[in-house]
């Protein structure tokens, strides 16, 4: 290590890539250069800590989702009666008759949130 740091400064003067500098116009900041750069420095905010990328809502989403399919899995029946076979109350029939009767009288009232399928379908053909 060299104990003056001062020692090349004439050979730093003959060096040309010092001249050329020397010879470049100075620059000068502008009028609004520190209220740029403290607007700068206010618009770019904290840094993101790591544990916010964990705890941000589309990993927490994620995550209750995976939990509920999981839940679901395992608590649903493994083989069960079929569908039709759920309803053996002997109630049943006279609510589907109602349900159907309303199904029939909201098409006939809005038929435009009806399509000409389901239409059909409601009618019995």
């Amino acid at each position: 290590m060299k104990s003056d740091p001062h020692a090349d400064d004439a050979t730093l003067e003959s060096d040309p890539v010092w001249r050329l500098l020397a010879g470049s116009p100075t620059a000068q900041a502008r009028t609004r250069f520190a209220d740029d750069t403290l607007r700068a420095a206010r618009l770019s905010g904290a840094p993101r800590r790591w544990w916010s990328a964990v705890v941000s809502p589309v990993p927490l989403t994620a995550f209750a989702g995976a939990v509920a399919a999981l839940v679901f899995a395992i608590l649903a029946p493994q083989s069960g009666p079929a569908p039709s076979a759920l309803f053996t109350d002997p109630h049943a029939d006279p609510i589907d008759e109602i349900a159907d009767t309303e199904m029939l009288i909201a098409a006939a009232d809005h038929p435009e949130h009806f399509s000409d399928a389901e239409i059909l379908a409601l009618c019995g053909f």
